[in-house]
């Protein structure tokens, strides 16, 4: 096996280009001399045998057994040991050869001769040098050529999504779902919020949108123009660079097309992406919630009837029972859970001065930050109009719309439609 000295695959023995990110292969792997046997391909002049091949669940991509992401569509693609009676293996996503090429996504799918729509091969040959390659790569082993993707594979745009208990739009749907966007206006959003009315993108071979940086002071820093198929964040060779940043992943999320709108896809599961409210919206349970520097986790409460106590015969006397309907848990960078306030009443407000929760040491917090809500058995989260805002994790894919502000591991970032 040949290891890439640019992102780290090993590929086959006898590959002259990395099948994740085309760079050229060394002639022998490092680790081997150069009279070594160990490789079968190398003594006998016959490739060795491919690793298994699998199929990516949400695109259906081949893919090898030694990878994390899908090639063709990015998605994380669960172990072996997680899907048990399956014999589908991850595969890796390869981002932009460049960090100065923004958003330059994979090519349209073209069909490939002999493959019938639907299925998935074993092998697809190479459209410049003949040579044959596992259906799941991006770039021919033998010549670096960008290999055409499966015209049976359905694109990320055609995937049916499901965001905390509200479905997201298949192409097509989006002019239906405006007129659910006008008739909800008067009662607030599920959690993670549905941006189906967002502002339609510009034609494929044009910048689609542009993500701005947004520096501490509120100024503005750093913009990406986003154009291509999609364009990822993170700290690997990807279209928007965040090295520097400890938080961030290193494919942290995907900006993508999806039919005329744009949504974002959180690849990361450690710190996800945040998005800023904008509008009373619902909070289920467990949503992770950032107001100020405090990230804290909302628990819902059921109503559970708790007797009263009696020992000997004699009820104990205690304090009255005030029965909560949520529960704020404040985590810390460690991990572990700090403070732990309960909801009680139909209205809590958060704040630094002022307010039923009170963080008075926390600079980053409004004198009155945001207020949470009970209303007909729903918690219902609302910015104060707060100075930094109030921001909810998104747990999917999530359409995005003008001037939608959005935190990707320690940065800010203000997403904007191509004018």
């Amino acid at each position: 096996m040949k290891r890439c000295q640019n992102c780290g695959i090993e590929n086959d023995h006898d590959g002259a280009f990395c099948r994740n990110c085309g760079t050229r292969l060394p002639e022998r792997p490092a680790s081997e001399p150069q009279g070594s046997s160990a490789a079968a391909g190398e003594t006998t002049g016959k490739p060795g045998p491919l690793p298994p091949v699998g199929r990516c669940v949400k695109c259906g991509a081949s893919a090898k057994s030694d990878t994390n992401f899908c090639r063709s569509c990015g998605a994380r693609i669960p172990s072996p040991e997680s899907r048990p009676g399956s014999n589908a293996d991850s595969a890796a996503a390869a981002g932009p050869e460049s960090d100065d090429e923004i958003g330059k996504g994979p090519t349209e799918p073209k069909p490939v001769a002999g493959v019938v729509p639907g299925s998935v091969p074993d092998l697809v040959k190479c459209p410049r040098c003949g040579g044959e390659a596992p259906g799941g790569h991006m770039f021919c082993p033998t010549c670096g050529a960008q290999l055409p993707t499966l015209s049976g594979a359905p694109t990320p745009e055609e995937v049916k999504r499901i965001t905390a208990g509200r479905e997201q739009y298949r192409p097509g749907e989006l002019g239906h779902a405006s007129t659910a966007e006008s008739s909800a206006e008067s009662s607030p959003r599920s959690t993670p919020v549905v941006r189906s009315g967002a502002t339609p993108a510009p034609g494929a071979g044009e910048p689609w949108g542009k993500l701005v940086s947004v520096n501490r002071d509120g100024s503005d820093g750093a913009s990406y123009r986003l154009s291509g198929a999609f364009a990822d964040v993170g700290t690997g060779p990807v279209a928007i660079r965040l090295s520097e940043d400890p938080h961030v992943a290193f494919r942290h999320a995907r900006f993508e097309r999806n039919g005329p709108a744009v949504q974002v896809v959180p690849l990361d599961e450690v710190n996800g992406v945040m998005w800023r409210l904008t509008e009373p919206t619902e909070i289920l349970d467990g949503t992770m919630v950032l107001l100020g520097r405090e990230l804290c986790q909302i628990d819902l409460i059921d109503d559970e009837q708790t007797p009263n106590l009696y020992q000997h015969g004699v009820a104990f006397f205690a304090s009255p029972v005030r029965k909560p309907w949520a529960r704020l848990r404040q985590i810390l960078t460690s991990g572990a859970v700090g403070d732990v306030r309960h909801f009680y009443g139909d209205e809590v407000i958060v704040g630094r001065e002022e307010g039923d929760i009170i963080f008075a040491d926390d600079e980053f917090m409004s004198r009155r930050h945001a207020v949470f809500r009970l209303k007909g058995g729903r918690c219902i989260l609302e910015d104060l109009e707060s100075s930094n805002g109030t921001f909810v994790r998104l747990d999917g894919a999530t359409l995005v719309s003008d001037s939608d502000y959005l935190r990707i591991g320690d940065h800010m970032f203000r997403f904007e439609i191509a004018k």
